[in-house]
């Protein structure tokens, strides 16, 4: 019988499309399981669409000598050859995992559980890399005490007199640079309208054209010739 949802053609006894699940118009039978060939009588190929009326019936079971999936009515496990009695299909906890689907011998390959996984559903982002460093005040000789040390850990710090040296009004309140880990090193930007951020070369520094220099009290603009 041809389904009139999708088109696929069952058998005359199911009541159910074997391959959507939707109705048949044919009432609803016990399930047949269908000969699978050869001298074993035990062996079935068991076609049952996952969710569908038929399938929501049979009862879960598992062979007592080796946990194979079987059928009630079956009297050898097709696994393991172990005679079936009528107490090996009771129902009970260890013989039957509750996350199990639905035992299914067999299945043909037009009845594929077709599903579409969406590649960025639950797909986490990288965690980002966080780095520290430390700002050692170095203390003037007009003071006793020099300001404490400051600690920042992040990947991008705003640097302004609030979080450096609160007593220091040639700091910035807004920002006076910023501060970014980047492939495992920190950079530093000045931010601040004076433009009054510089760093002191201890060893060769990359220069880029328009960095100020500042040499004594005297700053000078770097521009590469060409």
């Amino acid at each position: 019988m041809r389904c009139k949802f999708c088109g696929w053609n069952n058998p005359d006894h199911v009541s159910a499309c074997q391959k959507c699940g939707n109705p048949t118009g044919v009432a609803e039978a016990t399930p047949i399981y269908e000969q699978a060939g050869g001298d074993d009588d035990d062996k079935k190929t068991v076609v049952i669409k996952r969710g569908s009326s038929v399938a929501s019936r049979i009862e879960k079971r598992r062979c007592p000598n080796c946990s194979y999936p079987v059928l009630k009515g079956m009297t050898v496990c097709p696994q393991c050859k172990y005679e079936l009695g009528p107490s090996d299909f009771q129902m009970s906890d260890q013989n039957v995992p509750q996350s199990e689907p639905d035992p299914v011998l067999s299945k043909d390959e037009n009845d594929v559980d077709k599903k579409t996984i969406n590649p960025y559903f639950n797909k986490k982002k990288p965690e980002p890399v966080m780095g520290k460093f430390t700002l050692v005040p170095i203390k003037r000789e007009d003071e006793e005490v020099g300001p404490a040390v400051v600690e920042f850990t992040g990947d991008n710090i705003p640097l302004n007199r609030q979080n450096t040296e609160p007593s220091n009004n040639s700091i910035t309140g807004k920002m006076q640079a910023v501060m970014t880990f980047e492939n495992g090193n920190w950079s530093i930007q000045d931010q601040s309208e004076q433009r009054t951020t510089f760093v002191r070369a201890a060893q060769k520094t990359p220069l880029q054209d328009g960095d100020i220099i500042l040499l004594g009290n005297r700053m000078f603009v770097f521009h590469e010739s060409k």
